[in-house]
């Protein structure tokens, strides 16, 4: 069950008594409740200027898990599941809720923090034993479909791979072998946005790791480079949410040397 909390204490105990009652209801089942609670159930989730916490919520919240009779299974990477723009404020407000009978059937071992990308939040996910959920999904771009040389290019390539055998055999050598051109067009012609997002995502999580740690001894420049890239990534979210043309984003991107461009030509 996927949750997206309000953030009015009010709503969330409405939030929580309906999950109860609903946990009650069906009790023996296999339960994952995990999402956004937008709460915390200790002091040590939050850090930074919203630091000032509601006590009554805490153990509110903290009531409402253990009343559930739901796992809050350990946590492992980053110690924290959402960071403000700038990284002054930072919480654990997103986590998963198994029931016992997940964790024995399934061998639920740990929820997992890993490294954000250019959104406020990083992703979770649970893993069972030593394995994950399997191999990571293949990003499609929508806005490839903005270069008309886009559709022939697949069509071409698509039908110039020669692969024999059984057709359930075929049909994913031959996705797999188009994966990979699909990434060589997507740095090749659509430009370097992919890379260039990936070069101000990992400024921005180094900046993360050290925030995380607390250190005291954190050099100026890596919390200006983290502050730039963060505003530009809030540019480049609203850049491809008003379905900006990919080349209008590249010459932003190549405006700003905080990403490391590289001349293409």
């Amino acid at each position: 069950m996927n949750i997206y909390s309000s953030c009015e204490f009010n709503k969330k105990i409405i939030l929580w008594r309906k999950l109860l009652d609903l946990k009650e209801l069906f009790n023996d089942g296999e339960w994952i409740i995990g999402g956004d609670f937008n709460a915390i159930k200790d002091r040590n989730e939050r850090k930074g200027r919203m630091e000032v916490t509601n006590f009554n919520e805490l153990n509110y919240f903290a009531d409402f898990i253990e009343e559930s009779m739901l796992v809050d299974i350990p946590c492992k990477g980053k110690k924290f599941t959402w960071y403000s723009g700038y990284g002054k404020s930072r919480s654990r407000i997103d986590r998963f809720l198994v029931s016992d009978k997940v964790v024995n059937e399934w061998g639920v071992v740990v929820q997992f923090v890993g490294d954000r990308d250019i959104s406020d939040y990083c992703p979770i996910w649970i893993e069972v034993d030593n394995n994950n959920w399997g191999p990571k999904p293949f990003k499609f771009n929508n806005e490839w479909f903005s270069f008309k040389s886009f559709v022939p290019f697949v069509e071409r390539e698509w039908k110039g791979l020669k692969v024999e055998g059984r057709m359930d055999y075929v049909l994913k050598e031959k996705l797999q072998l188009l994966k990979g051109r699909l990434k060589w067009w997507n740095k090749e012609v659509f430009g370097r946005i992919d890379l260039e997002i990936e070069e101000g995502v990992k400024e921005i999580n180094l900046g993360d790791s050290m925030l995380d740690l607390e250190a005291k001894d954190i050099h100026p420049d890596i919390i200006k480079k983290r502050k730039e890239c963060s505003i530009i990534s809030l540019k480049l979210i609203q850049l491809l949410l008003h379905g900006h043309n990919p080349t209008i984003i590249r010459q932003y991107l190549i405006n700003k040397s905080v990403f490391n461009h590289r001349d293409e030509s």
